[in-house]
């Protein structure tokens, strides 16, 4: 495996390595057969970084999922002015439709048991805890009726809703609670 190949495996995967693991365990062994320098790694974060926070308003019904991507990336670099970029941004995302506004609070939450989302992410930089919450409550800052309708999951946007701010709020206090 050349390095370009390696960072078009790396890229591919956004620098994942369970993924990368899991698609493609071959291409994962060579990968990492060629013990690359954290510099390189790192500058490769901060390329996918970049391109992610240059497509993020391209298509604002996806801001979402490339919302959740940078929270990951930059949790894995650890790179203040990234945090802060990606805050600026999320400033921004008080004028998105309900439905991506409840992807965003679900991605400050977490997606899973541990809760390792955004706030997770904050904790890291605990200084800005009080400019996420501002943020998050502008983001928060709408309803649906009670009787909105069903989700494919069964669930109304309303309970959706709901369910999403709770989780931010648990996510928020034990990610801030130590700092």
């Amino acid at each position: 495996m050349t390095l370009a190949e390696a960072e078009r495996f790396y890229k591919a995967y956004d620098g994942n390595s369970f993924h990368m693991d899991r698609e493609e365990p071959g291409m994962y062994g060579m990968f990492k057969s060629m013990s690359l320098s954290p510099e390189i790694t790192r500058k490769w974060d901060e390329d996918l970084i970049e391109g992610v926070f240059g497509s993020l308003w391209e298509q604002p019904r996806i801001a979402w999922s490339l919302h959740r991507r940078l929270i990951d990336l930059i949790r894995r670099n650890k790179e203040e002015r990234y945090f802060v970029r990606l805050l600026d941004e999320m400033e921004k995302m008080d004028s998105l439709d309900k439905e991506s506004k409840v992807l965003i609070i679900e991605n400050m939450a977490g997606r899973d048991l541990a809760l390792k989302g955004g706030c997770m992410l904050l904790s890291t930089f605990p200084a800005y805890a009080e400019r996420v919450d501002r943020i998050m409550d502008k983001i928060m800052d709408f309803t649906y009726s009670e009787n909105s309708l069903l989700n494919k999951m069964g669930v109304s946007q309303f309970d959706r809703l709901e369910k999403a701010k709770a989780a931010y709020r648990r996510a928020f206090r034990k990610w801030t609670a130590d700092q």
